[in-house]
């Protein structure tokens, strides 16, 4: 693998925070570093089990072998890794990966015959451009903040919240769905996904009414 996707807002993430908020600006580093590591270990499986010598974990974090565990092992309670230790090797495994894997990456498995992951697809059909063909929003646009990360905190996984959010700019359109997560933001309601379709759907059924079309602007 010779990249991956660093999202510009990653440091906004609810565990990034959470990582920061526990081990100071260096988890944010140790994070950063432990996905380079991963990424080059995996080579063209993105997301597939690793092992790694425990001393050469301790020696790239520059921490100590008890701080690696404790590191991985927090990392683990999130969902953002598996990891299983022995005496000198510790298997990791981060599924995501293979979301945020490099174009070449995808070749090579496509050529090779490998079937799409689960969040391979997801990311496929959360990318397909809305409007019969316009282009999607720029990753920074407030629906890929705002409405990701209103999604995520209610617990459904960042690849579902992606599709979802691209079904509903191809369905409703962008200033709409746009409109609609401000509205969810504001009444914060107790199930924010059901309600920002309400919202959509209430539009919708306004625009029809009044002679207009699906696409509505709240």
């Amino acid at each position: 693998m010779r990249w991956f996707k660093h999202m510009t807002d990653m440091h906004t993430d609810p565990f990034i925070e959470e990582l920061i908020e526990e081990y100071g600006m260096a988890g944010y580093g140790y994070w950063c570093m432990l996905l380079e590591i991963y990424a080059r270990e995996c080579g063209t499986d993105p997301g597939k089990k690793c092992n790694f010598s425990s001393k050469i974990l301790r020696r790239k974090l520059r921490i100590s072998s008890t701080k690696v565990e404790q590191f991985l092992n927090f990392c683990a309670t999130k969902a953002k890794l598996l990891c299983n230790f022995s005496s000198t090797f510790v298997e990791l495994q981060i599924p995501k990966m293979r979301t945020y894997s490099d174009d070449y990456t995808r070749k090579v498995r496509t050529n090779s015959g490998q079937t799409p992951t689960v969040e391979e697809e997801g990311e496929r059909e959360e990318n397909i451009p809305p409007n019969g063909g316009a282009k999607a929003p720029a990753e920074n646009h407030s629906i890929w903040n705002d409405g990701l990360r209103l999604l995520v905190n209610t617990g459904l996984s960042e690849p579902k919240a992606r599709t979802f959010l691209g079904r509903a700019i191809k369905d409703y359109g962008e200033g709409a769905l746009n409109e609609a997560i401000s509205a969810t933001i504001l009444n914060d309601p107790a199930d924010p996904k059901s309600f920002l379709m309400g919202c959509l759907k209430q539009k919708t059924a306004v625009a029809h009414n009044q002679g207009g079309t699906g696409r509505v602007v709240l």
